[in-house]
Order: structure tokens, then C-alpha cells, then sequence
């Protein structure tokens, strides 16, 4: 699953947040939370997005980072703009 990371800490510009969009192995992000919640720190494949004016989305592999979960602010499932609403995930009937 793909995933935005919004990071408590500033971006290469100054800015005070950071956000990244990663893979990783978990297919919810009740999953997700439940495997991080006891770790200080997790590794995930980092992505970069592009979507020059023709239309097609590039997605350029980063590598491996490691986080420091104390610095996670918020983490949701990364939606391509590009999908059908039908097609994206419903978490309404979640326990």
C-alpha cells in the first residue's frame, strides 16, 4: 500500500512539515498502525511522484528510509487523483 507521511519536521525548503509518499507492506492503515505503534523507528521505500502535462504519472524509486515514529504527525492511505471513486478504499465499516 502507498501512503502519506506527514512528518513533524521541516522539508529541505524551511518549510515545518515534511511529506513523503511510501510502499509499504501493510494492505490498511490499521495494520500500519498496529506495526508501528510499539517501534521507534520503521523503514519504508520512499517515492517521489511526478505528473508532467501529458497526462502520465511517473513514480521514481527513492530507496529505503528509516523514520523516527515520534516525529509521524499523520499517516493516510496515498489516493492517485487519477482513480475512480469507486475504485479507492472505503474504511467506513472499519471496527
Amino acid at each position: 500500500m502507498k501512503i502519506m507521511i506527514t512528518m513533524n519536521m521541516p522539508n529541505s525548503s524551511g518549510m515545518p512539515l515534511h511529506k513523503l509518499i511510501a510502499e509499504v507492506p501493510q494492505q490498511t492503515i490499521p495494520q500500519f498502525y498496529a506495526d508501528i505503534s510499539t517501534k521507534e523507528f520503521i523503514m519504508v521505500n520512499q517515492y517521489y511522484v511526478t505528473r508532467p502535462r501529458d497526462g502520465d504519472t511517473i513514480w521514481d524509486d527513492l530507496g529505503l528510509v528509516i523514520l523516527n515514529t515520534y516525529h509521524i504527525a499523520k499517516v493516510q492511505e496515498y489516493v492517485d487523483q487519477d482513480r475512480d471513486e469507486e475504485e479507492r478504499p472505503n474504511y467506513r465499516d472499519w471496527e
